[in-house]
């Protein structure tokens, strides 16, 4: 099945990363797409500083229940995927 992806940390999940995933399930569902979120474990900014409001698990829940998020996937955040040009990205982790 296709999916539409809504790409982000999503620590919180506020009020506006719910109009995203919101337009995101409403989207995939108009042309027959599966919602899906795409998070990382940590935030790019904790391997220099920072604490997390929300554990990837809280994330998960709270996209499912509040905004029609079928599917949250979880990609690790290192060095190696912070240096993963972007064409890596779109091309491998998201397309493939």
């Amino acid at each position: 099945m296709k999916q539409a992806i809504a790409l982000g940390f999503f620590d919180g999940v506020h009020i506006g990363h719910g109009a995203l995933l919101r337009a995101v399930a409403e989207d995939a569902q108009r042309d027959g797409f599966r919602p899906v979120a795409l998070t990382f474990d940590t935030h790019p900014n904790r391997l220099v500083q920072g604490s997390l409001l929300t554990t990837p698990a809280e994330r998960r829940e709270l996209m499912r229940r509040f905004y029609g998020i079928e599917n949250v996937c979880v990609l690790p955040f290192d060095d190696d995927l912070r240096n993963t040009p972007w064409e890596t990205f779109a091309g491998e982790i998201l397309l493939g």
